[in-house]
């Protein structure tokens, strides 16, 4: 009896293992247009932050209830797909604002580090980014931005950056 319990606990963990992994199989969903493939590949609230070229790749970033989400457009002979291969990234607290960073692969095999956050306080106009010996790049301004989440690919590290809160 206890044999027969353990051998279906392993079958019940074995198949919610499987069910999870995001494997692409022959029964991928490839679209004729890249537009059409990250419209079909989110949600119908998920509210599209940024579609950017990087080094051949298109990412896209776009918030999930106030949540960060990461995709990529894979191109093939079959069409388009959006690929999501990185968790979202949720932030709380009691703060101004908030961020972190992650490493997200590209289609093209690269690893680079992607710096999310989120804005809190309303009286927050603008977030910046400055690079040393790089001018500021503004990442988020309250009056074009459609969600509180902003998003930064770094180039070198994390600690490398600057960030600047302009307040009303």
């Amino acid at each position: 009896m206890k044999r027969r319990f353990s051998l279906i606990a392993l079958l019940i963990f074995l198949l919610s293992l499987t069910s999870c992994m995001n494997i692409e199989n022959e029964d991928s969903i490839y679209y004729e247009t890249m537009d059409e493939a990250i419209e079909e590949g989110l949600e119908v609230s998920d509210i599209i932050i940024a579609v950017e070229k990087y080094k051949g790749d298109t990412l896209v970033f776009f918030d999930r209830d106030e949540a960060f989400g990461s995709a990529m457009v894979e191109e093939t002979k079959k069409g388009f797909r959006l690929i999501r291969s990185n968790p979202f990234i949720g932030f709380e607290g009691d703060v101004d604002y908030s961020t972190g960073s992650y490493n997200m692969t590209t289609t093209g095999g690269e690893t680079i580090e992607v710096l999310a956050g989120k804005v809190f306080k309303p009286e927050i106009s603008r977030i910046m980014i400055e690079e040393i010996n790089l001018p500021a790049v503004e990442v988020w301004n309250r009056e074009t931005a459609k969600s509180k989440l902003f998003y930064f690919i770094l180039n070198g590290k994390y600690e490398d950056h600057e960030i600047i809160v302009v307040k009303d």
